[in-house]
């Protein structure tokens, strides 16, 4: 076998949810950090021990790269608890001016028919 699984569930029904959130570039990575930790410990169904951790998965194109790590009671409920981690995030960080970017292109076009001096221009 060329790798190996490792199954992420302790107990019964306990397992990690991973929730990646992107914030722009001039964000403070430490209060980002704390705001989404402490939105992870408020959520009932999210566990505290271990307890939830926030880490900087990548410095991307368009963003810093957060990853919210979270252990819950019953992972079998981790799309809604997902879900109400998401708009408790979106919530948050609109509410202390963090933007959640997306990737931006900037185009140029060349029109082969001008002649170059014109171009120039």
């Amino acid at each position: 076998m060329a790798g190996s699984l490792k199954k992420l569930t302790y107990g019964d029904s306990e397992g990690r949810i991973v929730l990646p959130v992107g914030v722009a570039y001039g964000s403070e990575p430490e209060k980002v950090r704390k705001l989404l930790a402490d939105i992870a410990v408020s959520h009932e169904k999210v566990l505290g021990d271990p307890p939830p951790r926030v880490v900087i998965d990548t410095l991307g194109d368009n963003a810093i790269n957060l990853n919210l790590l979270c252990f819950l009671g019953d992972v079998n409920q981790r799309m809604t608890v997902r879900s109400d981690l998401y708009f408790a995030i979106i919530k948050a960080l609109d509410e202390v001016g963090i933007s959640i970017p997306y990737p931006q292109r900037e185009l140029w076009l060349h029109d082969a028919r001008m002649p170059q001096a014109a171009k120039d221009l």
